[in-house]
């Protein structure tokens, strides 16, 4: 299995952007990176927040157009790939063993709407019913530093509406999470202990307060600034809650209809950073929680019959950055599978079918009959994955106490189905097409390079010199100079088994 570009912004976000930071004295310039996306709910679209305050809607019916083209293809370039290995380049682009191209060239994607902000966009969310044939329901909701919350057509880019968030102190304050309730009729805003529900009919000041502590100097409840809010897919079991994470390391599930709080647990068990994503995924057999850590090499996994006892599982993935990288959870990929398809910060794509890394793991302890499922070199695995095969993990703690608080009867899966070189920055984010069998990935990461304002103008003149001196340079990987900042769309393509 590989994955294969089949659309691309290409390189028109990687010039970098100037801002004055200290007038008098310099000046400083960072890449037009990519924070995050999400498909539409039609899955004709992808909107996407980036580093230069603006949203953008990109049009990707041509690029998907193209699936089953490269479908029909598929089958004549399988007997190329056994006369030489099948190597991703950082564009996308599948060649073969001598260097040719075997696929065609991803189509551009076409901005077809771009709204200007003042501020950076804390978070987004599509209205659930979205359909781009019924131009009512074409809207989002945005986020943004010192604003409320805003209600955006889709077509036109023009302002439908604002839910005015409020802290204790009567100001107007943005959440760092945004999410439409599943029937479209609420939106919720979380804040630093609480979550503002406000109606989607009735943009203004009403709205209904539910505070996650008791007070201000509690222990009890969801402390923190809240991060993340998410919703169960269309199933009743998982309808019935919804899951809250917060920057304090905290995660809350709580009633979907009473808002009563059902439990409250600290998951990470690797980092001590907060949780920055949460994903509720049900299964035939029960209700499964994802979360995802900042300063984290992995993605842990949670059975809501079994919280507070142990970690169902954790899939390495290098995190260790203080950028938020989201993954995605999907069934479109393969039928009859659940992947886990996520980035890391080395621009590297991964993939877990869920279940069967699960029970494969338990099924070779039971055959060798530990007593505890998965020792030291299991977790050593783990870390080697992450870059951390000779070093201790956060103020010396080695892989026997990390185990330890893991868990004996934690399955670590440290070897992906899947894993491909799509980029040489970070992967902000990774989401699967509602009902196609390709994904959506967010490419690029901060990195700063301060300039002097008397020789600003001499820049584009003295690049060679800095880049000689190491002025600029990115500090770690392999490729050095241009840091990708692109979206793009790659299809989950199954080679031949000939």
């Amino acid at each position: 299995m590989h994955l294969q570009a089949i659309g691309s912004t290409g390189d028109a976000f990687w010039p970098t952007r100037t801002a004055p930071v200290r007038p008098s004295h310099s000046l400083l310039s960072e890449p037009n990176y990519f924070k995050s996306l999400s498909w539409s709910p039609d899955g004709q679209c992808i909107l996407t927040n980036s580093n230069d305050n603006a949203l953008r809607l990109f049009d990707t019916r041509v690029a998907l157009q193209t699936l089953a083209s490269h479908d029909a293809s598929s089958a004549g370039n399988a007997d190329a790939s056994e006369t030489g290995p099948m190597q991703t380049s950082l564009d996308g682009d599948r060649h073969s063993g001598d260097g040719s191209s075997s696929m065609p060239v991803p189509v551009d994607l076409a901005e077809s709407l771009k709204i200007h902000l003042a501020e950076p966009t804390y978070d987004l969310a599509w209205y659930p019913f979205m359909n781009s044939a019924d131009p009512a329901t074409c809207c989002f909701v945005s986020s943004s530093r010192d604003h409320p919350v805003q209600l955006w057509d889709a077509y036109t880019g023009q302002l439908r509406g604002s839910y005015i968030t409020k802290d204790h102190v009567d100001q107007v304050a943005a959440p760092m999470a945004v999410a439409f309730s599943p029937d479209g009729s609420e939106v919720f805003c979380g804040f630093e202990g609480k979550i503002q529900i406000f109606s989607t009919s009735r943009p203004g000041t009403d709205c209904v307060s539910l505070s996650l502590t008791p007070s201000r100097k509690s222990r009890d409840g969801l402390k923190g600034l809240i991060s993340d809010i998410a919703f169960g897919p269309d199933s009743a079991a998982a309808n019935n809650i919804f899951a809250v994470a917060s920057y304090s390391g905290s995660v809350g599930l709580y009633d979907s209809v009473s808002h009563s709080p059902i439990h409250v647990f600290c998951p990470s068990r690797l980092t001590r950073h907060g949780v920055t994503q949460v994903q509720l995924v049900p299964t035939t057999a029960t209700t499964l929680l994802l979360t995802a850590s900042r300063q984290s090499i992995g993605i842990e996994c949670w059975d809501l019959r079994m919280m507070g006892r142990h970690c169902l599982g954790v899939f390495a993935r290098d995190a260790q950055t203080q950028q938020r990288l989201a993954f995605d959870v999907s069934t479109m990929l393969v039928s009859g599978a659940m992947h886990l398809v996520t980035g890391d910060r080395f621009g590297n794509m991964l993939a877990y079918d869920m279940l069967q890394s699960l029970s494969a793991d338990d099924a070779e302890t039971r055959s060798r009959g530990d007593t505890s499922p998965y020792g030291d070199h299991a977790l050593g695995r783990l870390f080697s994955m992450a870059g951390q095969a000779s070093q201790t993990l956060r103020g010396g703690a080695t892989a026997a106490s990390t185990m330890e608080s893991i868990g004996p009867q934690t399955t670590v899966a440290t070897q992906p189905m899947l894993m491909d070189r799509v980029a040489n920055a970070a992967v902000s984010s990774a989401k699967v097409h509602p009902f196609l069998p390709c994904v959506a990935v967010a490419l690029g990461e901060r990195w700063s390079t301060w300039h002097s304002c008397h020789d600003h103008h001499q820049a584009n003149e003295t690049d060679e010199e800095d880049a000689e001196r190491g002025v600029g340079a990115r500090p770690a990987g392999p490729d050095q100079g241009t840091v990708d900042c692109r979206l793009s769309i790659l299809e989950w393509v199954q080679r031949d088994s000939r």
